[in-house]
């Protein structure tokens, strides 16, 4: 299945990049040097049938060329990270739960709505790419980023490009264990760093606490209801030092910490790059914090040759790297690509 570099040039034009999510989609059209030219975005409405929120993607995808004043017929290709597990081969994403999506051919159906090349791979992956080519990673060749949001997961670049795995699911570590008979994960299993360390996980703990007669300034946020409580929230009860949000945060940072030297006794990358919505929210107080656990777990020899920095380009990873992966997948650059089955 692998390819080979074919060391063609990246071609030119502009190429679109998107973010497709559970919430919202973010599309933006990208120069070659990775610019973001244009922003146009749309809530994504998973409840809709699967052929509305294409159509949704497409008027994105038309939306960002227009707000960049350039017609649609010079886009050279469009590269899309969207969550899930996904084969960028054929183009389908054979489960998304926060789409409520099964076997669904995405590529394929874009391609014959907007009539150019479409290239689709996992959010986190491109994310990690993104940050490899324009963001803390550039340089680098070997990193390996860690994106913690309403879940947790992984990207992995090895040589200067994508490491996909042998069915394309490489670097879930928010999958992984870390509490044996631990909180029920997502996935079906227990005790998975994300069931421990994500978003949601770490909302879920402090809601269950409050049940038993804990306080918490989170429950005065929306109408008491903590479980729609968003990463800025608990932010800020982490500022004010609200006992049981620290509590709880120190707990994801530990368990964090410890993955990242999982990572790096693996791995031994040069960086290791945390990112995601949890993460950009929180302090450096929080950062230091995981960097205290992974300390606690590495060989002091392993962790000196490993950098671990915060991600830099925010929410524009995503759609950066989805359109560096589309023009490296145009160019034959790119290990697993349509073009290099």
């Amino acid at each position: 299945m692998k390819g080979k570099k074919s060391g063609k040039d990246s071609p030119g034009g502009a190429i679109i990049g998107i973010d497709l999510g559970g919430t919202k989609i973010l599309a933006s059209v990208i120069d070659e040097t990775g610019k973001v030219i244009s922003h146009f975005k749309k809530r994504t409405k998973p409840e809709k049938p699967y052929p509305e929120v294409i159509q949704r993607i497409a008027t994105c995808a038309r939306g960002a060329a227009e707000e960049a004043g350039i017609p649609f017929s010079s886009i050279a290709g469009v590269g899309i990270g969207a969550p899930g597990t996904l084969n960028p081969l054929t183009g389908v994403i054979h489960q998304a739960p926060n789409l409520n999506w099964k076997e669904v051919h995405l590529k394929s159906l874009l391609e014959e709505d907007l009539g150019v090349p479409v290239f689709l791979n996992n959010d986190v992956n491109v994310g990690t790419l993104g940050e490899q080519r324009l963001g803390a990673g550039v340089g680098m060749k070997n990193i390996f980023g860690i994106f913690v949001g309403t879940g947790i997961g992984g990207g992995l670049i090895i040589d200067g490009k994508l490491y996909e795995g042998s069915s394309f699911m490489a670097g879930e570590i928010g999958h992984i264990p870390m509490v044996v008979d631990g909180p029920m994960c997502g996935c079906g299993k227990r005790g998975c760093l994300e069931a421990v360390a994500g978003r949601l996980a770490i909302v879920r703990t402090i809601f269950e606490a409050v049940k038993k007669g804990e306080k918490t300034s989170l429950t005065m946020e929306k109408n008491g209801d903590i479980m729609s409580i968003k990463s800025n929230a608990i932010a800020q009860a982490w500022i004010s030092k609200d006992p049981l949000t620290v509590r709880t945060l120190k707990n994801a940072a530990f368990h964090i910490g410890r993955a990242v030297a999982i990572v790096i006794s693996i791995l031994n990358p040069e960086a290791v790059i945390l990112g995601g919505g949890l993460i950009e929210a929180l302090d450096n107080a929080f950062f230091q914090q995981v960097i205290k656990s992974t300390e606690m777990h590495t060989l002091p020899t392993m962790l000196k040759e490993t950098k671990i920095v915060r991600a830099l380009l925010g929410d524009d990873a995503g759609i950066i790297g989805a359109a560096f992966y589309a023009r490296d997948c145009l160019s034959g650059n790119e290990t697993y690509s349509p073009k290099n089955p």
